[in-house]
């Protein structure tokens, strides 16, 4: 039994020792080339004061599925930054979507739906920072991750965003307010 258990400890302090992993856990992997993410750093965002507006945007079974799809707006207009989430759920409730949704490449599954550029457009769910002229400066698709949204009391919304880019950038923050439902079905 001594034996047994000399064994497993050994095992286990070799395991911690030499973690299979390329990358230890603090560290990021290297840019990918084909990234399209401006970033060269994680951010943190910071939404919620008198200079952030959000809109919740019901565009019902959009891709035809059978769920429903949103996009959710999170607009600071002081630092000139956007992000777009687009979820899609299976209430077909037209009210806030709650829960946490990771980042799904399935439109038939509930979650996040990864930024991608199509036609040159940047489409589905993004970061965004205008430049001192109104243009698009540092952007970034959102390619990892998740969001939690939950109701408070008050008629407001929490959602707390753990994010990642393709440059492997995290995207974190929060927004506590009111979320503007408007029905595009």
């Amino acid at each position: 039994m001594k034996k047994l258990l000399l064994i497993l400890l050994s095992a286990v302090a070799l395991c911690a020792c030499n973690p299979t992993s390329e990358n230890p856990p603090h560290e990021k992997p290297p840019r990918p080339e084909n990234a399209i993410s401006t970033l060269n750093e994680n951010l943190e965002l910071h939404f919620g004061d008198a200079t952030t507006l959000v809109y919740a945007d019901c565009y019902g079974d959009w891709y035809k599925t059978g769920l429903y799809m949103w996009q959710l707006y999170f607009m600071e207009f002081e630092r000139k930054e956007q992000l777009c989430i687009e979820l899609i759920v299976e209430s077909n409730e037209l009210a806030v979507p709650t829960g946490k949704f990771a980042l799904t490449p399935d439109l038939h599954k509930s979650g996040i739906l990864q930024g991608i550029t199509e036609d040159g457009f940047d489409d589905r769910s993004w970061y965004m920072r205008l430049n001192s002229s109104g243009k698009v400066g540092d952007k970034a698709p959102i390619a990892g991750g998740s969001i939690t949204i939950t109701a408070n009391d008050n008629g407001t919304h929490t959602a707390t965003f753990a994010l990642e880019d393709d440059a492997f950038n995290k995207i974190t923050g929060s927004y506590t307010g009111i979320m503007i439902v408007e029905d595009f079905r």
